[in-house]
């Protein structure tokens, strides 16, 4: 399906945040949790995978602890 939405473009900005807000109103919440869902489960099976394979790799947590702290600067 295809919209021009050049005239939305052209509107106030209240007033394309006020088309944002009853576009997002109108999505089903049941659908949405469905879609995240599937992104997850296919992102949790692609993992398993890579585990089975042996293909993933892991750190010690002192190590993932001072990268962690290296790059947000925690103590």
């Amino acid at each position: 399906m295809s919209i021009d939405i050049t005239a939305i473009k052209k509107l106030p900005v209240e007033q394309k945040l006020k088309i944002i807000d009853e576009l997002w109103e109108s999505i089903d919440d049941n659908k949405l949790d469905t879609l995240s869902q599937k992104e997850e489960m296919n992102l949790l099976e692609e993992r398993m995978e890579l585990y089975e394979k042996g293909k993933m790799k892991f750190s010690p947590w002192n190590e993932v602890k001072e990268r962690l702290n290296e790059k947000f600067g925690g103590k």
